[in-house]
């Protein structure tokens, strides 16, 4: 399937251009602050639980890599990313989609969530559920592709005004475990036609959680970089 992307600025905004210093590629965040790299077997962000072999989930535009996870021999939901900050869980879901659809061999049909939620463990140690709450952060969109450094989130958002024919294009900083935006700036209005959520590419951080490199070149425009207090 041909995925058309179109992007368009449609009005000049206030920017954070990285000087060519800056827009090369930052160092990798320490360990204790990147996502939790996922693989079958113990779950230690979830006690008590484990993760399964990974399974395809795939549909027209995209596939992705889930995994399950069980606790009590049960398979309790899927899940494609996780991070942990300030001991709490977060994680991107995988779902299946209710319609039916050729698919490759042991695939399912169906693709990463658009929201982020935060899991925890609940009901009796014989059945289990995985409780999820979503996350309310503002401007969130199919296309935010998030990432994370310890208890900040870097992501891409989006405004629309009443009467507005094109959104505005966001990047935002905010806690992740209260949703406050720490640091922000606009891109303009713009005009998506994508259903490919790889479109805007994900933030990349510095060590030390203190500056996140948003990736601007699809819009001619370099590296925007936000610094965060």
């Amino acid at each position: 399937m041909l995925v058309r992307a179109i992007i368009l600025l449609m009005s000049a905004a206030t920017w954070s251009l990285a000087t060519a210093d800056d827009q090369r590629a930052p160092t990798p965040p320490e360990p204790t602050e990147a996502e939790i790299r996922l693989a079958e077997g113990p779950f230690a962000a979830l006690a008590g639980a484990a993760l399964g072999a990974p399974r395809t989930f795939e549909n027209d535009i995209d596939s992705t890599e889930c995994f399950p996870v069980r606790a009590s021999g049960r398979v309790l939901a899927w899940i494609h990313r996780a991070h942990r900050a300030a001991s709490r869980l977060f994680v991107e879901p995988c779902e299946p989609y209710a319609t039916t659809a050729i698919v490759s061999r042991g695939a399912t049909y169906g693709g990463a969530s658009q929201w982020w939620f935060e899991a925890t463990l609940a009901g009796p140690a014989s059945e289990p559920q995985l409780a999820l709450r979503r996350l309310d952060l503002p401007g969130w969109n199919w296309l935010s592709n998030p990432s994370f450094c310890g208890e900040r989130i870097a992501f891409w958002a989006f405004g629309r005004e009443d009467g507005d024919a094109y959104p505005e294009l966001r990047v935002r900083v905010a806690d992740v475990t209260t949703g406050r935006v720490l640091a922000a700036s606009s891109l303009g209005r713009a005009m998506i036609e994508t259903d490919n959520r790889s479109c805007l590419a994900r933030p990349v951080w510095n060590a030390g959680c203190r500056s996140v490199v948003f990736d601007a070149t699809v819009h001619d425009r370099g590296s925007v970089r936000l610094d965060v207090r």
